[in-house]
C-alpha cells in the first residue's frame, strides 16, 4: 500500500511501527495502515459506486417480487416496492398491511420464506435501506425511478 506525505505529496516510506518518513522533510508523520480504516466513513459516491447501489436496490425488490410470484417483473412495482419499504425500525413495526412492500413479502414469504434469496433480500432492507440516512434513501428512490422511467420511455 503507498502511502502519500500529506504536506508535500511525496510518496512515503513506511516503517514497521506504521510511521512514515518524507524524503522532502526530516520530520516523520503517521501514516494509516489498512487496519486503521474508518469504518463510518461516508459512502463511496462515485458513478460507478452509485450504479451498483441502484442495481443493488433493485435486485433485492425484483426478488421479492419474483418469489411472490407476480408476473412480469415491472419497474414500476420495483420502484414503488422500493418507495413503500419501512424507513425506520418504527414504521416496519407499524407498516400498514395495504402497502405494496408489506403485501409482497407477506407473499414472497409464504412463497419460499426459506429460502436464501429471500433473508437476503429481507437483510438488505433491515440492514441497508432502513439504516440509509433520508437524503440518500430519497435519491436512491428517485434514481431508481427515473433510470426505469427513462427504459420504459426508450
Amino acid at each position: 500500500m503507498k502511502f502519500l506525505c500529506p504536506k508535500c505529496g511525496s510518496p512515503l516510506s513506511v516503517g514497521p511501527e506504521t510511521t512514515a518518513s518524507c524524503p522532502a522533510s526530516q520530520d516523520g508523520h503517521p501514516a494509516a495502515n489498512a487496519e486503521g480504516k474508518k469504518t463510518d466513513a461516508p459512502p463511496d459516491d462515485s458513478p460507478e459506486a452509485w450504479r451498483v447501489e441502484c442495481e443493488r436496490a433493485a435486485f433485492h425488490a425484483s426478488v421479492l417480487l419474483r418469489l411472490a410470484k407476480i408476473p412480469g417483473l415491472t419497474s414500476v412495482a420495483i420502484a414503488e416496492l422500493l418507495q413503500t419499504a419501512p424507513r425506520s425500525e418504527g414504521d416496519f413495526d407499524t407498516l400498514p398491511e395495504t402497502t405494496l412492500f408489506a403485501r409482497i413479502t407477506r407473499a414472497a414469504y409464504r412463497a419460499d420464506g426459506d429460502s436464501e434469496l429471500f433473508r437476503a433480500a429481507c437483510a438488505y432492507v433491515t440492514e441497508h435501506l432502513m439504516k440509509m440516512p433520508p437524503e440518500r434513501r430519497r435519491l436512491l428512490e428517485a434514481s431508481v425511478t427515473g433510470v426505469f422511467m427513462g427504459w420504459l420511455m426508450s
